[in-house]
């Protein structure tokens, strides 16, 4: 979908765009028909989405956002303001705040269990693991794994993190768990490792930090107070100042349509990213050195098989294999970019020898245009495909087996054969008795 929804720190308001963020509606709580803070809103899909904010208020919509619906819950019973909301699947929510409320759902948010943690603290981050247990963390470095029991039932461990920073998010990306700081850090830790944190420090001011966002493997944003903005190239080992459209707030950020986006105080913001390149491909490259053998112009036993181009500044030492025997030397390269069009050339021994370069006297080399995903590349050295001093016209036609001469013998004797073309041959001699010798 194109469409992006904002809530508002007061007032119950909230915009959308439905053009990917070019033009919004005018803020307004007719959709909430609410007036609270409204901290939190977050879709599975195009039409299932929950909003979570102060006093409990929680709304949900199953229709994309063009109704809301107030649902009543045991956070809005007791009045306690709901800070983070996280989907599993459309039917399975967890959702947490004030005095250590963490509720979940399983029927997409209609009605909600009645469970905290043991310890009063505020919730302010949340990752599911599976349909029944959830990663929570929060005020004074809480860190929490929570297993849900029943509708009035968790279990929760408490783990030592060592920090009273408040973790104002927690974010996945691959095997890591990251935690967002209010004193510039970020925590880094893993599911079996929750013990276990080590610490980056992102702002040296100790400026808090609200959200943490991962564009691909390693491109990652992290933002907070007075509009700071910080971009990581190592998957958030080292942190590089961004310049930044505002000296608001930073509260939430978003990776939409190649955009980097954030929400401050009265503000949307965006930055925009390079479009992200095609994948890289790799490229198996062939050549049937099995003519060249049979004129007498490359010895498998002492000289090898390179390949030289424009990928590897003409000289690189990428030596070619023949691992099964069958003259064709084989080598995998990586790191091409889909379209690109290479020229190389095969050498031999690594040489520009014009009797043993292929195409020689400068004429120009071989060109592969790379396709979009991995691909091979085969052919004859130098495309010779016929030995020099063999005609076409008298190579075998069809394959032959003949009459082995002396017969019987003893203790050895000569089998001839013929093939039309270069292949691997395997002969298997059997005696009278059809055993195998």
């Amino acid at each position: 979908s194109n469409t992006i929804f904002v809530t508002a720190f007061a007032g119950g308001e909230i915009t959308s765009s439905s053009d990917g963020g070019t033009t919004w509606t005018y803020p307004t709580n007719l959709s909430t028909g609410v007036a609270a803070n409204l901290d939190k809103c977050e879709f599975f899909d195009d039409n299932n989405g929950i909003i979570v904010g102060q006093n409990g208020n929680l709304l949900r919509t199953s229709n994309g956002g063009t109704t809301w619906t107030l649902i009543d819950n045991p956070m809005y019973i007791a009045g306690k303001s709901i800070c983070t909301v996280a989907y599993y699947t459309a039917d399975t929510i967890f959702a947490g705040g004030a005095s250590g409320y963490l509720m979940r759902s399983v029927d997409g948010g209609l009605t909600w269990s009645d469970t905290y943690l043991s310890n009063s603290k505020t919730v302010y981050g949340l990752l599911p693991v599976n349909g029944k247990t959830v990663i929570a963390c929060g005020q004074s470095g809480y860190l929490y794994e929570v297993k849900f029991v029943d509708a009035t039932t968790i279990d929760d461990s408490l783990y030592d993190t060592g920090t009273e920073d408040d973790f104002n998010a927690i974010v996945s990306h691959g095997d890591s768990i990251y935690l967002v700081s209010d004193e510039g850090n970020l925590f880094k830790t893993s599911l079996d490792k929750l013990d276990s944190l080590t610490q980056t420090v992102v702002d040296a001011a100790t400026d808090e930090m609200n959200d943490l966002v991962f564009i691909d493997d390693t491109l990652a944003f992290i933002a907070g107070k007075s509009g700071k903005v910080y971009r990581s190239e190592d998957a958030g080992i080292t942190w590089i100042d961004e310049t930044s459209p505002t000296t608001g707030t930073i509260y939430d950020l978003a990776y939409f349509n190649n955009a980097l986006w954030g929400v401050t105080n009265g503000q949307i913001i965006k930055l925009q990213l390079e479009e992200p390149g095609p994948e890289p491909v790799s490229v198996t490259f062939n050549v049937d050195m099995s003519v060249w053998a049979i004129d007498g112009k490359f010895d498998p036993s002492s000289d090898f098989v390179d390949i030289a181009g424009t990928f590897n500044n003409w000289g690189a030492s990428d030596i070619l294999d023949d691992s099964d025997g069958d003259s064709i030397y084989s080598i995998v390269l990586d790191g091409f970019t889909p379209g690109e069009t290479i020229e190389f050339k095969f050498r031999i021994n690594g040489s520009w020898d014009d009797n043993t370069a292929e195409f020689p006297y400068g004429a120009p080399g071989r060109q592969y245009v790379i396709p979009d995903s991995n691909s091979t590349y085969t052919a004859y050295y130098n495309n010779d495909e016929t030995p020099l001093n063999i005609s076409p016209e008298a190579l075998p036609k069809t394959y032959v087996l003949r009459q082995n001469f002396p017969n019987p013998f003893n203790p050895t004797t000569d089998i001839s054969f013929d093939l039309p073309k270069d292949s691997q041959v395997e002969m298997v001699v059997y005696n009278m008795v059809c055993l195998l010798y």
